[in-house]
């Protein structure tokens, strides 16, 4: 895994990489996401 986030050469790679990813895990893994989406999540005024 290291050895491929190494050879990244741009930035717009490395997001296009991590966007990939979250839609694979979205599609994948629909209530862990969810879960994940609560956890990083800003409380809610009120």
């Amino acid at each position: 895994m290291m050895g491929f986030m190494n050879s990244i050469q741009h930035p717009v790679e490395g997001c296009a990489y991590l966007i990939y990813i979250g839609i694979f895990v979205r599609w994948r893994y629909p209530k862990q996401w969810n879960k994940f989406l609560d956890f990083v999540s800003a409380a809610s005024e009120g």
